[in-house]
């Protein structure tokens, strides 16, 4: 009985751990897209569906991934700067200087 217990115990985690990996996966899929500056709309942001994101800036561009921990965006940068950022809607706000970022339809 101990034995069923135990197995019934690994199964009810596994499921849901594939759960929660599932939802970020449909999470990262809901967001993906690109998203213009609106300070500079030569400026953008690329959320891509498998956790990475591309950055063009004036001067160049960056690419790394991204985690989302419910409504904060953290971008992380080749050249280990981290960037946190808020998503409302379909707009992410640079939380340290107020850069906007609208989705493009």
């Amino acid at each position: 009985m101990l034995h069923l217990r135990n197995i019934f115990v690994v199964l009810l985690l596994l499921v849901v751990t594939l759960n929660i990996a599932s939802c970020d996966k449909i999470k990262k899929i809901s967001i993906s897209g690109k998203y213009l500056s609106e300070k500079n709309p030569l400026e953008y942001r690329e959320l891509k569906s498998n956790g990475l994101f591309y950055v063009q800036v004036t001067g160049g561009g960056f690419t790394g991934p991204y985690i989302i921990e419910g409504n904060q965006i953290t971008f992380l940068f080749p050249n280990a700067i981290t960037k946190i950022s808020t998503l409302t809607g379909n707009t992410i706000v640079d939380n340290d200087d107020g850069l906007r970022f609208t989705k493009v339809k």
